[in-house]
């Protein structure tokens, strides 16, 4: 009975970690079919609505820097309790304010607090489970990761069409109530004897410790990069899509929504690898490869149907990254998960924050071309210097081994 109830419990704990981590995404997308609507009610122009994106952005990558560290010296649950009653207190702000000014800044307050879901969710899942385990379980974590800013926009456009804008938040907040009752449920998953103890300097002291392991930055690295690749098509795609290819923006939804479910696809076929290094291995070399397939058909003029097969199959492969280098760097860094969880997600959202704007530098289909290629091959040169690394590593221990015997 008792291992029954343990069973229940980790289920239960994957399904609302696998809902927290896509909250922010939720919270970036679901009101983007609104901008229009935003912009005339705060008589305003487009470039500051898109400055409220921009806030909640920033708010998710230095709120995770953040919620972090703390939850290696509190706990993952109270910091978990308390980030989302302040989400619950700015969203029922954002309701009713009319200044564009404090709604900019109550979606920076937003996006600080969802933060937490992001981060947390990824250390609550390395405290429970370890190896094939953790990697089972952070694979459907990230496809509801990539699965989410499909849906979001799609949630958005229903809501719209029968309330006004304010109805996405109102959405918004209640979904976040039914969050706060599941995390109220939730067990804590990291004992007071694991926490960090001493002044919250000490604490903050652990980026350093993080920082300083080499094969967790190399999969840090090339968990941002792989995601790099899908900051440039998303930045693009509306303009490939709509106006190279001539796609209706329904059409285009309905396009975009599939691609994302390749990369969910992706992450749940490398949760079923017992060794995640095979996993990330095949996941770089064939993204690689799909990346310059996908450019030389987007350069060559080839019709729409090629160019989305390969964006499809690319994305089955750089779905596969992202749950085992996930896993593999928090596996290095366990006694700072929440540290580690933390860097892992700032770091995504920072690279992916300077290629999005890259690709819309001259031809977009150059630029895009460039990027994607340029991505791919960084994660291949990076996991070629991970090998290197692990390697020199091995061959410095084994005297010491041979020492011993």
């Amino acid at each position: 009975m008792s291992l029954q109830n343990n069973n229940n419990s980790r289920l239960f704990l994957i399904i609302v970690t696998g809902v927290l981590v896509g909250f922010p995404a939720l919270i970036t997308d679901s009101y983007l079919p609104s901008f229009p609507i935003l912009a005339v009610f705060f008589n305003t122009d487009a470039s500051f609505i898109q400055m409220s994106l921009m806030s909640t952005m920033i708010g998710i990558a230095a709120g995770q820097l953040l919620i972090g560290p703390l939850s290696d010296k509190y706990g993952r649950k109270m910091p978990l309790f308390f980030s989302f009653f302040f989400f619950i207190l700015s969203t029922i702000y954002c309701i009713y304010t009319t200044n564009i000014y404090i709604f900019i800044l109550l979606r920076l307050v937003q996006g600080l607090s969802c933060s937490s879901g992001m981060v947390l969710s990824r250390a609550m899942l390395t405290d429970s489970f370890s190896g094939h385990e953790l990697a089972k379980s952070l694979s459907f974590n990230t496809a509801i990761l990539g699965f989410t800013p499909a849906l979001a926009p799609i949630i958005g456009g229903i809501l719209l069409t029968f309330t006004r804008w304010q109805g996405i938040f109102i959405f918004l907040l209640l979904f976040s109530l039914v969050q706060l009752l599941l995390i109220a449920k939730l067990k804590e998953t990291l004992p007071k004897e694991k926490r960090k103890t001493g002044p919250m300097l000490n604490t903050l002291k652990s980026f350093s410790y993080v920082i300083k392991n080499r094969d967790y930055l190399y999969y840090v690295l090339i968990f941002s990069f792989s995601m790099a690749v899908m900051f440039a098509y998303i930045s693009s795609s509306p303009f490939i899509f709509q106006k190279h290819y001539g796609l209706s923006p329904l059409v285009y939804s309905m396009i975009f929504g599939a691609n994302a479910v390749a990369l969910a696809l992706g992450a749940l076929l490398s949760g079923n690898f017992t060794n995640q290094e095979n996993a990330l291995r095949i996941g770089i070399f064939s993204l690689v490869i799909m990346s310059i397939i996908t450019a030389a058909i987007l350069l060559s003029g080839l019709p729409f149907v090629f160019f989305e097969i390969s964006i499809f199959v690319m994305f089955v492969f750089n779905g596969m990254i992202y749950p085992s280098s996930t896993t593999l760097a928090l596996e290095s860094n366990r006694k700072n998960a929440g540290t580690a969880s933390a860097i892992h997600g700032a770091m995504s959202f920072l690279t992916g924050g300077i290629i999005s704007p890259l690709v819309g530098l001259g031809n977009i289909l150059y630029s895009t071309s460039i990027a994607i290629i340029a991505c791919s091959l960084i994660t291949l040169f990076l996991f070629i210097g991970l090998k290197k690394n692990l390697f020199e590593a091995e061959t410095s221990i084994k005297p010491l081994i041979n020492e011993v015997k």
